[in-house]
């Protein structure tokens, strides 16, 4: 199992965008899970979570 962590104690500098990205490119080969512990929920917008439900 590879983990990748992306952190920066900055807010605003684009780390959820990158996850985003990056995980769109691994899912079309591999299993891929995103744990989204901000308050803000960014990447839950992204991905269209709601109540921990996707909408896909």
């Amino acid at each position: 199992m590879i983990r990748i962590t992306f952190a920066s104690p900055k807010g605003g500098v684009g780390k959820s965008t990158i996850i985003y990205y990056v995980t769109k490119l691994l899912s079309d080969k591999f299993k891929t899970l995103i744990v989204d512990l901000t308050d803000s929920a960014t990447l839950s917008r992204f991905f269209g979570i709601q109540n921990n439900t996707c909408r896909r």
